[in-house]
């Protein structure tokens, strides 16, 4: 793989792949910048098959990576909107059986670890 384009794209996806297990969302802002230029340096170079399908092969991955990443927050985010109901809110059974919210005021209690 003499191809220095295609090297350093690969590296770049590497980096972006361990950014990604480690949760490192800033660096990923960083890596697309890079990628992007390397992209660009790669449309005027000529690549074989093989080199192509082992940077399709790398992208994939990263991006099964990056939609686990969203499903990811997004399931926190859920799940802290869901703890911030639960504090404001209290669920209480109503005479009928019906469920019914009441809101819960703030303490005059500070609580501290």
């Amino acid at each position: 793989m003499a191809n220095s384009a295609i090297q350093d794209l690969l590296a770049v996806l590497d980096r972006e792949g361990e950014a990604l297990r480690i949760g490192d969302l800033a660096e990923i802002a960083v890596i697309a910048d890079e990628k992007s230029k390397l992209g660009l340096a790669l449309e005027s170079q000529s690549a074989t098959q093989a080199e192509l399908e082992i940077l399709r092969a790398k992208a994939s991955a990263n991006a099964s990576l990056l939609a686990a990443a969203i499903r990811g927050i997004k399931a926190a985010r859920s799940r802290l909107e869901a703890l911030s109901e639960v504090r404001d809110t209290l669920s209480v059974y109503g005479p009928t059986g019906q469920l019914d919210r009441v809101a819960t005021g703030q303490s005059d209690v500070e609580r501290k670890a």
